[in-house]
């Protein structure tokens, strides 16, 4: 993991590297345990499926770097651990939840009503439920993955990519 010394802030939770010019974003991805969420870091950043996982015990933090941007990537385990987070830190948060909890991205999504970014619910573990109905409109923004077969991991980077996008969109100032 390479670590970079920030120097200075561009705008609400963006920073930039003013010795390498990269633009880094932060991003937080929770969920209940034994939901996916390093097994779905991983194969966001190494496009590779995490074969023997380890509990994430209070916070874990990874970078990814593509195309001169980096996203800093938060894992929490826990809502104490959520709440007190800096609410003006996050960008975006990915929230998951697998077929046997379908109602636990609910208290998730109430556990950062105090960050203010977007957020993207996320259903896990999608090759072992292949079989099982889904209810689809459980969320607007919601997106079927799987860590293990890569299922829904370029909807997911293209999110990240439109974040971008849209940060460097021209606004009129008057």
């Amino acid at each position: 993991m390479q670590r970079v010394k920030m120097h200075r802030v561009v705008k609400h939770g963006q920073y930039i590297n003013t010795r390498t010019h990269i633009l880094m974003y932060n991003i937080l991805v929770l969920g209940d345990n034994a939901v996916g969420k390093t097994s779905f870091i991983h194969q966001l950043i190494h496009r590779t499926f995490l074969q023997n996982p380890r509990a994430t015990v209070g916070i874990d933090f990874a970078t990814l770097h593509q195309g001169g941007l980096s996203w800093h990537i938060w894992e929490c385990e826990g809502h104490a651990i959520v709440n007190m987070l800096p609410a003006h830190k996050f960008n975006h948060i990915f929230i998951l939840y697998n077929q046997t909890s379908h109602n636990s991205y609910k208290h998730w999504l109430d556990a950062t009503k105090h960050i203010i970014c977007t957020k993207t619910i996320l259903l896990s573990k999608q090759d072992m439920f292949d079989d099982v109905t889904c209810v689809s409109n459980l969320h607007p923004e919601h997106i079927r993955t799987s860590a293990a077969d890569g299922r829904g991991i370029e909807q997911c980077m293209q999110i990240l990519t439109n974040m971008y996008n849209a940060s460097r969109a021209p606004t009129n100032r008057y």
